[in-house]
């Protein structure tokens, strides 16, 4: 009886799970996500592009860009990005406020499964 009330709470407590594991989800892919620029000048804006896709099985939404310094400016669509499709981020860097070694993180939350991804700017600001 009580192997048979074990294994009645087992299968109860896991089901929920495997519901779960079978709902279509959004897989938020960013390449590349790390952007070396080298050395650069302070006068020297740079416009960064790169391509994110949605290779889940469910719309991609990415619902709020943060990014770790005022010298870095997202632009990116505020549609739904289907399974399969892709699309790309613009970002304006403008090192003006910057001097020696610098990274920058970009931020990006969607309703992925994989919901914060993480892109960052290397540079070596000169005068």
């Amino acid at each position: 009886m009580k192997k048979h009330l074990f294994l009645v709470l087992v299968s109860a407590l896991c089901f929920p799970f495997v519901v779960w594991a079978d709902e279509p989800c959004a897989e938020l892919c960013i390449a590349p996500a790390k952007y070396d620029l080298g050395t650069i000048h302070r006068k020297d804006k740079r416009t960064l592009s790169f391509e994110y896709a949605n290779k889940g099985d469910a719309p991609l939404v990415i619902v709020d860009v943060d990014v770790s310094c005022g010298c870095v400016v997202p632009e990116w669509s505020k549609e739904p990005l289907l399974p399969g499709q892709s699309a790309v981020m613009t970002v304006e860097f403008d090192p003006k406020t910057k001097m020696g070694t610098t990274i920058n993180s970009i931020y990006i939350r969607s309703t992925a499964k994989n919901s914060l991804e993480v892109v960052r700017i290397y540079a070596v600001v000169k005068k």
